[in-house]
């Protein structure tokens, strides 16, 4: 993946109770290709145990605090293995090397255009000293992501997705000074979270019965952006 920002700032200062204004623009764009593939394979037998292994380890076993779990951990494969050692932990399970598969391939792209402006001040209301800042961002978000989707063992489907959006997103923040160590802070504003690429990619895995008890996942290209 690639991301490219660029961000042009300027502040304006005042004498009195405007403090500051500050304006600014961002430009932001991130783009990724992606191939992957999925193997399932059996642990051979005579693998060593967990405390032996180089290449596996437990989880922490404080997943299910207050519940009586027969088994509260289990063994996954270390950061050791997915570091440095893919090639040798292959050889232990006596597996080839995973060939991109076609459908898991996807690529995307994201720009977003966000202006701002933000104004400080301070002034004494009823002879409490108030301070703070008032602002507002504009967010434009243009998306496109492109991947190819199969139904059972029909031939790849091109699949694309495309949308553009914009966001208003303004904030407010106060400070009362009620004493010299007592402060009373009163806060709002309105937050933009963006789904990744992983999650927006059109593509479908199902993983066979006998390697992965018949499991799947699939993304969701129509996902919104999470706002509050």
């Amino acid at each position: 993946s690639e991301d490219t920002a660029l961000r042009l700032d300027g502040t304006y200062r005042f004498d009195g109770a405007l403090r500051t204004i500050q304006v600014g623009l961002r430009y932001d764009r991130r783009t990724i290709k992606h191939d992957g593939g999925f193997a399932g394979t059996d642990a051979p037998a005579g693998i060593a145990p967990v405390s032996q292994n180089p290449f596996a380890q437990l989880t922490a076993a404080d997943l299910y605090r207050n519940q009586n779990i027969p088994q509260p951990q289990w063994a996954t494969i270390g950061y050791t293995a997915l570091g440095g050692g893919i090639g040798t932990l292959r050889g232990v399970f006596n597996a080839a090397p995973v060939a991109n598969d076609p459908a898991q391939r996807y690529d995307g792209s994201e720009r977003a255009l966000t202006s701002y402006a933000m104004a400080t001040f301070a002034f004494p209301v009823a002879g409490i000293p108030i301070d703070g800042n008032i602002g507002v961002r504009v967010v434009k978000t243009d998306l496109a992501i492109n991947a190819s989707r199969r139904v059972g063992t029909g031939p790849l489907m091109p699949q694309s997705n495309s949308s553009s959006y914009t966001d208003v997103l303004p904030s407010v923040n106060l400070r009362l000074t009620l004493a010299p160590e007592l402060f009373l802070r009163l806060a709002y504003s309105k937050q933009l979270n963006r789904p990744g690429f992983s999650q927006l990619a059109p593509i479908t895995t199902l993983l066979p019965q006998a390697t992965s008890n018949g499991t799947g996942s699939t993304c969701n290209s129509d996902l919104k952006p999470l706002r509050a």
